[in-house]
């Protein structure tokens, strides 16, 4: 039975993955609590750009933002401007029904989190 086989029989490297927790685990918590940290920061940075609301319903380190200044019909056009600027954003409007683009967007460290703040208040202003 499945349920009988033990863990380490999923693949070699689930298993270095495994053996690897214990010895990581401090490192593993400070960078969980450095993400939560950088999450709240960029939450604040975008939610003072006009043409941007805040869409809840993301979890873990990603933020839905909805770009009210566009017509969902751009969605792709921003996704790939954004691609063009180094940056991967994930438009979400072939999952949830909505006027304008959804993006889903990544929470990276602070620096790189201001930069695409900069980008994204461009995009949002058209």
């Amino acid at each position: 039975y499945r349920r009988d086989l033990p863990i380490w029989a999923a693949n070699s490297i689930a298993e270095q993955f495994i053996s690897l927790l214990p010895k990581y685990k401090q490192e593993y918590r400070q960078s969980l609590a450095r993400t939560v940290i950088d999450k709240e920061e960029f939450v604040r940075l975008l939610a003072a750009i006009p043409g941007l609301t805040l869409v809840p319903g993301a979890h873990g380190n990603f933020i839905n933002a909805m770009l009210t200044n566009l017509s969902a019909d751009s969605s792709l056009a921003v996704c790939e401007e954004f691609l063009t600027a180094g940056h991967l954003v994930k438009c979400v409007n072939e999952k949830v029904t909505a006027d304008h683009p959804l993006l889903r967007i990544a929470v990276r460290t602070d620096p790189e989190n201001r930069v695409f703040a900069q980008l994204l208040a461009g995009v949002a202003a058209g």
